[in-house]
Formats: structure tokens, C-alpha cells, sequence
């Protein structure tokens, strides 16, 4: 089966709005409980509405106030906003525009910079909120991001960790602190020791209102700031890319020098 039919299979394309599937970057697995995805207007006050389970994971929109029935052909597309929440208290809450009725199948395709790989469209990769038990599987990075400059927090900065596992990011929140869960990369070929090297990158210098103009964060707006630098060290200057070293069992935490803080530069 392609992917295509597939998707027509796991969504009803007669009927779905839109449909949208969420991604567990801790687990690796797709997310199938706790999930609370709304939809409302975003040009004019409107109802709230629940989207409803379909297929395996999906969270798929019917009916919509304002949109026309699937089959029909509408005058133009309409604004909403979908939020994204977790009962479980797993993950960051989210919230981004799309227009509506979404094109093709309904099924939303994750922007390029947002997923997980370039390929994997079908996915939006949740982010693990600060309040989360990192499993036992799961490597954490946590910590507060600043800015240089101003010596405020690095609001709504990602930060990508690069793996053997894989790659990964984290949000910070309004604060500029994240918590970054992602699965332990298999141990090399006679290693002797639980650690592992991970590379770090940063993007920042957006700003707050724009990353979060609807009261929870953007994350696709997080994931097109620009690319920024990291200054671990002082004496080494700032890096496009920082090698960490995590250890199994054991948090990093993101700090330059003996600071409580990583500092990060913008380069725009």
C-alpha cells in the first residue's frame, strides 16, 4: 500500500477537515493518549472545537463553523487556530494557524524545518515540558537559555540535538528554560563507558509576541528563527555547533562556565 492510500485509509477523506498526528521525540513512538487538539476561528470570536479520533492516532476535524462540507468547493480558504494540549502533562502546549480545508487528503504535513527528518512530514514532534519524568530510556538536557546581549531569557529559542539516535529539539519556554528528552543512542562496539557525544545547535532571535501570539507557543515559528551561537566557554567564543557529552543516567545541564545560564548569541 502507498502512502498515499494509506493515508485514505487511516483518514476519512470524504468527511476530515483536517487531520493532524503528534510524535513523542522521548519515546520515538507516536503519541496515542492525553492529547486535548482544538480548533477555533482566528479572524472573528467563534466556537471552540474538539477534534475526534480516527484511525490509530489521528485527530481529525469534521466540521468546522464556517467551512463548507468536504465535497464542496469553497470560495476561499479560512483562518483557524489548532491547539494542542496534553492531560498527562507530557509536553509543551502549542498553538499555530492553518487554513482551512486543508489541501489534498486533510492530512497535515509538518513544515520542513519542523520535523523530525526532511521525509517524515506526516508528524508533528511534540516537545517534553519541564514538569515531565524523563523515562528511563530517555536521555535529558535541560537548563535556561539567555541572551547574551540583555542577559534576559532566550524566550521560545529551540534547542536541536544531534544524536546517534537521531535528531532531536526542545522549545524553551517563555522563561528561556527547556527540558530535552530523547532515546539513549545504542553503545558503539566495545565501548567501555555509558556516554555518548552530542551536538548542539541553537536558533534564536524572535521575537516573544511573534513566537506566541496566540498564548502558547508557535512551534513552527520557533523552528524558522535564525540560527544562533552558543558560548559554553568563554575562552573558547561562541559555536555554531557545541559538542556535549552525556552520560547515561545523568542530566546535562546547559550552563556557560560555572553560570546557571547557556548564553546564546544571535547572528541577525
Amino acid at each position: 500500500m502507498n502512502e498515499m492510500a494509506f493515508l485514505r485509509r487511516e483518514i476519512d477523506v470524504a468527511s476530515s477537515l483536517l487531520a493532524l498526528r503528534f510524535w513523542d521525540q522521548a519515546l520515538e513512538l507516536p503519541v496515542t493518549d492525553g492529547l486535548i487538539v482544538t480548533a477555533r476561528p482566528a479572524a472573528r470570536a467563534g466556537p471552540v472545537t474538539r477534534a475526534t479520533r480516527a484511525g490509530a492516532c489521528w485527530h481529525s476535524f469534521h466540521q468546522l463553523p464556517g467551512i463548507p462540507a468536504r465535497q464542496a468547493v469553497p470560495e476561499a480558504s479560512q483562518p483557524f487556530i489548532i491547539e494542542v494540549a496534553d492531560s498527562l502533562e507530557r509536553f509543551m502546549p502549542l498553538a499555530f494557524p492553518v487554513s482551512l480545508p486543508y489541501p489534498g487528503t486533510g492530512a497535515f504535513r509538518c513544515p520542513e524545518r519542523a520535523r523530525r527528518r526532511p521525509d517524515d512530514q506526516w508528524w508533528v514532534p511534540l516537545c517534553s515540558g519541564r514538569a515531565r519524568r524523563p523515562p528511563t530510556q530517555a536521555a535529558t538536557i535541560t537548563g535556561q537559555l539567555v541572551q547574551k546581549e540583555t542577559e534576559r531569557p532566550a524566550a521560545y529559542a529551540v534547542l536541536r540535538a544531534e544524536a546517534a539516535s537521531g535528531s532531536f529539539y526542545g522549545i524553551a519556554d517563555a522563561e528561556g528554560c527547556l527540558t530535552l528528552l530523547f532515546p539513549y543512542p545504542a553503545l558503539p562496539v566495545g565501548a567501555r563507558r555509558l556516554q555518548w557525544p552530542v551536538k548542539l545547535q541553537v536558533l534564536a532571535g524572535g521575537r516573544p509576541q511573534d513566537l506566541a501570539p496566540y498564548g502558547s507557543v508557535d512551534p513552527f515559528a520557533a523552528c524558522s528563527q535564525a540560527d544562533g551561537l552558543l558560548l559554553p566557554d568563554s575562552g573558547g567564543g561562541p559555536q555554531a555547533v557545541h559538542t556535549a557529552t552525556i552520560r547515561f543516567g545523568e542530566v546535562f545541564i546547559l550552563r556557560s562556565d560555572s553560570a546557571s545560564a547557556l548564553r546564546v548569541e544571535v547572528t541577525v
